[in-house]
């Protein structure tokens, strides 16, 4: 059993390794299987209500989600590209949903159809980091998880505002910020070779410092406008350190 989920306190879904999907209408005392879905393996499971809801999948040569409106009897092939694969997926009404998955660069997209369509949210925030896991506490504020420790937090219903790592709490400071001119980022951790992208808020790449060796890195404006900006720090193709920028005059 790979994963399970109530949509009330009567009725839920689990799904297996071997494509199948199974259903309790007795607060899971006794289950049912359903028709068997596919023959790949099913990673998770969602339902909006009792009867819709949404599986992902790892197939080859593209991973799937699919979908059913009438309990699991039936399921539908969702338009998701080829992501590999889709670890999770949840979603915050009939319409709003989100996945997150990917194996070497982590895939976070979202929808407003219910599926129909999916658009990638922030794609180059997650490099190298394989998405594992997304769960909201509501429409605006939601969580998801990689396998190097990052827990990534939105309070507007996408964009990631913030970045934690359980994993590794290093000293980390950015000062000024806001800045005019330049700021200067300190850090207890001794870099070698790492990278440091700056993005606009579109998840843009705007400004690169490459070859960073030592604790301390002065990043300079030049010409990058005012408004507020992402970086990451990387180094050995791991995001050390996710964080905001504000230039302003």
């Amino acid at each position: 059993i790979r994963s399970i989920h109530f949509p009330s306190n009567n009725v839920g879904y689990a799904v297996d390794i071997d494509g199948m999907v199974y259903k309790t209408i007795d607060a899971g005392t006794t289950w049912n299987s359903l028709p068997q879905v596919t023959a790949n393996w099913i990673l998770d499971i969602f339902f909006v209500n009792n009867t819709t809801g949404f599986i992902t999948l790892w197939s080859s040569p593209a991973n799937l989600a699919l979908k059913t409106t009438d309990g699991g009897n039936n399921w539908a092939p969702l338009s998701v590209g080829n992501v590999q694969p889709i670890n999770s997926i949840y979603f915050t009404s009939s319409d709003t949903g989100y996945f997150a998955g990917g194996n070497g660069n982590g895939e976070l997209f979202s929808t407003t159809n219910g599926g129909t369509t999916w658009t990638p949210i922030q794609p180059s925030l997650f490099s190298f980091q394989n998405l594992s896991d997304i769960q909201f506490v509501n429409s605006q504020v939601g969580y998801a998880i990689d396998w190097s420790g990052n827990i990534y937090k939105t309070e507007n219903g996408g964009n990631i505002s913030s970045v934690t790592n359980i994993l590794d709490q290093s000293f980390f400071k950015i000062y000024p910020n806001p800045f005019s001119t330049h700021t200067i980022l300190q850090t207890d951790l001794f870099l070698k070779n790492a990278t440091l992208v700056v993005e606009n808020c579109f998840g843009q790449p705007v400004k690169q410092i490459k070859n960073i060796n030592g604790e301390t890195i002065t990043l300079h404006r030049d010409n990058l406008p005012n408004g507020l900006y992402f970086i990451r720090l990387i180094q050995d193709n791991k995001i050390i350190k996710v964080d905001k920028l504000i230039i302003t005059d």
